[in-house]
């Protein structure tokens, strides 16, 4: 799609909204640019919602903002992929920047704190810097398990004597009528560390259907934090030539 056609659909989209609903947003400007994440330059932001400065300075002023979206930003993602649908992830990003306008508008910014969990995972994946906590900032399904992104990540308790053999040998923990292998392991800080499951078996039919809308499983383990204790056995890890095969 080209820049000019961009321009007038995302007019279109917003002339749309209801006025009520776009009350306080000065401008939705679309810029040309290829817009990256200032930490994490692998990925692309489609577009922001920015504060008016002036809100700051002014007390008690009413809330005012602007919506950026970035075509560089859709044109790259469209390039990469043969199923990017513009209409649906134009519509998809002016609305996601709109819900920050209306959080600011009432005083609390739900979803901006729900971006916030996603930029720690993100970080996480890419070797970056990120708060071991964030997790618990996404969606609660059980005591011991949080989905953030489509990723569950499960609580468990080594105790001492399992610390000391994470990352030598391969964790086989069992979890709700599931086997979860973990292998590759980041010990994020003292105590606290990611293992990333790489093999899942089902023990019952109602399993088999549990687990089937998450895309992955991370693993956090404690040495001593939390009372949470699965049944874990330690494997060896693959030999090469098997690993390979």
């Amino acid at each position: 799609m080209e820049l000019a056609a961009f321009e007038q659909m995302v007019l279109a989209m917003w002339e749309s909204v209801p006025e009520v609903l776009r009350e306080g947003v000065i401008a939705v400007v679309v810029s040309p640019e290829t817009k990256l994440d200032p930490l994490m330059a692998e990925v692309v932001l489609m577009g922001e919602c920015q504060l008016d400065p002036a809100v700051e300075y002014v007390p008690d002023a009413p809330v005012h903002s602007f919506i950026t979206l970035y075509y560089g930003s859709f044109f790259q993602l469209s390039s990469e992929s043969d199923a990017f649908d513009w209409e649906e992830e134009t519509w998809g990003t002016l609305s996601h920047e709109l819900r920050h306008h209306l959080d600011w508008r009432a005083g609390h910014d739900a979803l901006g704190e729900h971006d916030m969990v996603q930029v720690e995972n993100y970080a996480r994946r890419y070797g970056l810097p990120f708060a071991p906590d964030f997790y618990l900032g996404g969606t609660r399904v059980f005591p011991d398990t949080y989905v953030v992104d489509g990723e569950a990540f499960i609580e468990v308790n080594l105790g001492p004597e399992g610390w000391q053999v994470l990352g030598t040998m391969m964790a086989q923990v069992g979890w709700r009528g599931w086997k979860l292998l973990a292998g590759e392991v980041e010990v994020v800080e003292d105590g606290i560390a990611f293992a990333e499951v790489e093999e899942v078996e089902a023990l019952s039919a109602v399993a088999e259907a549990h687990l089937e809308h998450w895309e992955a499983l991370t693993l956090v383990c404690f040495r001593d934090r939390r009372p949470i204790r699965r049944d874990i056995e330690w494997v060896p890890w693959p030999e090469e030539d098997e690993a390979e095969a």
